[in-house]
């Protein structure tokens, strides 16, 4: 009982820090939601964060808005192709960013857009190593990896690219979005386990036999989940799930 009325002192104290010191920094022309300014707030606690909403509950604007209430000084963005550009007209025309202060990173150096003060860099996963040297000149401090999903794969070539850029900034905090961590089997879920450095993600054998269920033993056929209310608890440290 005392261990639970010091945490609630902690959260309170959390709280009130946040509506005091990171609201007033939330300066957008309409207000966030409920949810989004709740997530912020969790989010703000944590170095790495999977962030489930749902499409259209606001993934994006959460995550950039956690770089600006925490005065993140470079912000990488890595993304599919197809909504690089996107992130840019979303943020600076919808919620009012400084479009100044955005990188957009290309296959061709033609259609690269530099800013004149670099606080947000977006790039798809294509292009990440081909880039490199200009995403590791200087430090990021917040990393956001959007529709994570595509990292499932831990052998995966994107995925060992991607993991090698976060182990080169130590330091920086890792928000991934996805409105589908899970896409076809829990075992989905190892790899961000794995990136974020997570208890979970340090044995995959461990990992498939704990929580995956098969239908003769070890080797049988994967047919769902097991302990997943165990799960559920081993990573509500980092995992933001919205419907």
């Amino acid at each position: 009982e005392a261990i639970l009325i010091q945490l609630r002192a902690m959260y309170k104290s959390a709280r009130k820090e946040f509506n005091e010191l990171v609201l007033p920094k939330i300066d957008y022309k309409r207000p966030l939601f409920k949810h989004q300014l709740e997530a912020i707030q969790l989010m703000s606690q944590h170095k790495h964060n999977l962030l489930a909403f749902s499409m259209g509950l606001g993934k994006t604007i959460v995550s950039a808005t956690l770089s600006k209430v925490l005065d993140v000084k470079r912000t990488l963005i890595i993304c599919p192709s197809g909504v690089k550009f996107n992130w840019y007209h979303d943020m600076c025309d919808e919620w009012g960013f400084d479009p100044m202060n955005w990188t957009i990173l290309d296959a061709r150096k033609s259609k690269c857009q530099y800013a004149f003060i670099e606080k947000f860099i977006v790039v798809n996963y294509e292009n990440v190593l081909k880039h490199a040297i200009h995403l590791t000149k200087s430090e990021i401090g917040h990393i956001i990896i959007d529709e994570a999903h595509f990292l499932k794969n831990t052998t995966a070539n994107r995925t060992k690219v991607v993991a090698g850029l976060i182990d080169k900034f130590p330091n920086a905090r890792v928000t991934m979005l996805t409105g589908t961590p899970v896409t076809n089997r829990i075992d989905d879920m190892f790899s961000y386990y794995k990136m974020f450095k997570h208890i979970l993600g340090k044995n995959k054998t461990y990992f498939t036999q704990r929580y995956v269920r098969r239908t003769n033993g070890f080797r049988g056929k994967i047919i769902g989940a097991q302990n997943i209310d165990e799960l559920r608890v081993l990573h509500s440290n980092f995992i933001i799930r919205k419907r």
